[in-house]
């Protein structure tokens, strides 16, 4: 059978040449059409677009203006679809605007980008893989480079989305700044070369940069601890105006209150870190009365009260507070220091004489010989500290990242008043003062 076909005619429509055109105009049009397709395709769905969910809809235009694109994070999401329903989702997040989630349905970041309100998310549940046993252990231990190890790869991707309501990652987020700062601080003390200055403060920076994407998430009680604990950072970093700036933004807790005990714990370190003892010895004072004894916050409570009688020339009260911390955390640096200004006390003889205000009103109620309680705990601990130096006192609308490396960047603040007035010349004066900042 003969099939047919027309042949093309040799010539397009044109008004011009009398209703028609040459064979190369007609060869360009044959080139550009299937240009002209592929634009309409990428056109047609931002002017029409698609929603195939009442909360949910395709990224599209809004995927392309996402501010950030971040590392895939599988998670289950309990999406509120009106005010009676909700719904269950396993997504996985790719990235995120200001106030809605990027996500891909499923486990794998493959396939086509859909767009979730933040305000409509109830809960979000991380696929968190970690080895819990192992990061328990660490913790027992204090081995903080194996906590850090542990919790970061597990923890850094889900720090853009700790603003979202009612998340689990929070606290573990919490648990990798805080093990960065304790690790910041064991380092500090054996830091000699510039070198070792340095990757100190990178590590408080890094353990601050932590501590914001944390403080986002207001709906939980992390929120307050990592804002104080960032202002601890700050103090670490000499920058003690920018962490008094923060502090005068937190909400004063009550008592009861998880972040009490270092809401005060901040308050003194500020207050020590412009000099006045009696202001500081206050937000001691606070933080270990009504704290409910927090390993956080009460050792280093103590080492600032004793630290704040040791600058107000009250020896007496500076021993029996420096012999508990001793005696309460042994194999700690919290004992270590308090044992080397014990030894520095007692070799100077300045609790000798008896004291004027009577021992039932000394912060802890002893009716003993206290000189000779003290001359026992160190004779019971002799070689420990032998050869050392007494260790210092430490303390530790933009996008969260422009946030964090504006209030890191600039010079060291250095708006620290002169030393409080000491007591008699006759008495021999402790150490130079250094800024008070945690032991651990």
């Amino acid at each position: 059978m003969r099939m047919w076909v027309r042949r093309p005619c040799a010539r397009a429509y044109d008004p011009e040449r009398g209703g028609r055109c040459d064979r190369k105009m007609r060869g360009g049009l044959r080139v550009l059409w299937p240009l002209l397709i592929v634009i309409a395709g990428c056109v047609w769905p931002s002017l029409v677009p698609a929603q195939s969910h009442p909360v949910i809809g395709a990224a599209g235009a809004a995927a392309a203006t996402a501010k950030r694109t971040h590392a895939p994070v599988t998670s289950i999401a309990v999406v509120k679809l009106d005010e009676e329903k909700t719904t269950e989702m396993k997504i996985t997040l790719v990235s995120r605007t200001e106030d809605k989630l990027i996500f891909v349905p499923g486990e794998l970041p493959v396939g086509i980008r859909k767009e979730l309100p933040i305000r409509h998310i109830e809960q979000l549940f991380f696929q968190i893989k970690i080895e819990l046993g192992k990061l328990e252990l660490a913790l027992r231990k204090q081995d903080w480079e194996t906590c850090i190890q542990l919790l970061g790869p597990a923890v850094r991707p889900l720090l853009p989305y700790l603003d979202v309501p009612n998340n689990n990652g929070a606290e573990l987020s919490l648990q990798l700044g805080d093990a960065m700062i304790r690790l910041a601080d064991v380092k500090s003390r054996t830091a000699v070369t510039e070198a070792e200055k340095t990757a100190v403060d990178n590590l408080y920076k890094q353990a601050y940069a932590v501590l914001r994407y944390v403080a986002r998430a207001e709906w939980a009680k992390e929120s307050a601890l990592a804002s104080l604990k960032g202002c601890r950072c700050l103090l670490a970093l000499r920058k003690p105006k920018t962490a008094r700036a923060q502090w005068e933004k937190i909400p004063q807790p009550v008592p009861g209150d998880a972040a009490y005990g270092l809401y005060w714990l901040v308050k003194g370190e500020l207050e020590a870190e412009k000099g006045d003892f009696r202001l500081a010895m206050d937000g001691a004072v606070k933080s270990l009365c009504f704290a409910n004894k927090d390993i956080d916050t009460f050792p280093d409570a103590l080492a600032l009260s004793a630290r704040c009688y040791e600058e107000l020339q009250m020896w007496h009260r500076a021993r029996d507070v420096y012999y508990e911390l001793a005696r309460l955390f042994p194999k700690t640096d919290w004992s270590r220091n308090a044992t080397n200004r014990l030894q520095y006390i007692m070799a100077q003889g300045l609790t000798k004489k008896e004291e004027e205000v009577p021992i039932e009103y000394v912060f802890f109620k002893y009716a003993e010989d206290m000189n000779k309680l003290v001359t026992d705990f160190l004779e019971g601990r002799v070689g420990e500290g032998k050869g050392r130096k007494a260790d210092a006192f430490k303390t530790p609308k933009k996008t969260t990242e422009q946030q964090i490396q504006e209030e890191l960047d600039g010079e060291r603040e250095n708006d620290a008043s002169p030393p409080a007035t000491r007591g008699s010349p006759l008495e021999p004066a402790p150490p130079a003062r250094t800024p008070v900042r945690t032991v651990r």
